[in-house]
């Protein structure tokens, strides 16, 4: 970078990124319920038992939404135990 050149900061609207995320994924949940007869689901595979993690997907599980997948059924796999010689 040239010293005259200014670094220039962009102020994103979060909330407004969201809702338009929000929208294009309710496009295609919509498609694909009317390709294969049913809303999408949502899987998580949880390595190790991280508390923080634990409670990411907790949140997932709550968040109840008409344009994402159906999170009541949420299918959630906690894998613990040795991996590559490594306790996780």
């Amino acid at each position: 970078m040239l010293a005259t050149e200014a670094k220039l900061a962009v102020i994103m609207d979060g909330k407004a990124v969201a809702a338009r995320v929000r929208g294009e994924i309710a496009v295609k949940v919509r498609d694909f319920a009317a390709a294969y007869g049913r809303a999408p689901g949502l899987a998580v595979v949880q390595v190790g038992n991280n508390p923080a993690s634990s409670v990411y997907v907790r949140n997932k599980k709550k968040e109840p939404s008409d344009d994402s997948p159906d999170n009541s059924a949420l299918n959630h796999v906690v894998v613990r135990g040795r991996f590559a010689g490594r306790s996780l």
